[in-house]
């Protein structure tokens, strides 16, 4: 990871599994496409595990690509949400999908989630 964040292995677990059930609440199960755009870090690794345990799979997005190249992906992958981690990708993505939300929105109710992994 970068920079200073460090969590252990059952923290991400307890994280992960706290996300996961934020994101079968918005409608992540089996088969789910989530869209994911942020950078390579803690909360991005936590979304990809969370996504996983909620049952669903993940679509990276690469902010570089123009609109058309995220639009065509976004519309083949089927996906249900798309999650960015500031609100400047939220705002573009929005314009091209229609349930987008940040990492923030998204966690904002993480500490009062189970630990326990979904069922």
């Amino acid at each position: 990871m970068r920079g200073q964040d460090r969590l252990t292995y059952r923290e991400l677990q307890e994280r992960a599994n706290r996300c996961a059930h934020l994101l079968r609440a918005a409608g992540v199960t089996a088969e789910v496409v989530v869209g994911v755009c942020g950078p390579a870090d803690l909360n991005t690794s936590t979304l990809l595990l969370a996504i996983l345990k909620a049952g669903g799979t993940y679509l990276p997005l690469d902010p570089t690509h123009p609109d058309e190249r995220l639009r065509h992906m976004l519309h083949k992958a089927g996906t249900h949400l798309v999650v960015t981690h500031n609100d400047t990708q939220a705002q573009r993505l929005a314009t091209l999908h229609p349930n987008v939300t940040t990492w923030q929105q998204l966690t904002t109710d993480l500490h009062h989630q189970p630990t326990t992994a979904p069922p």
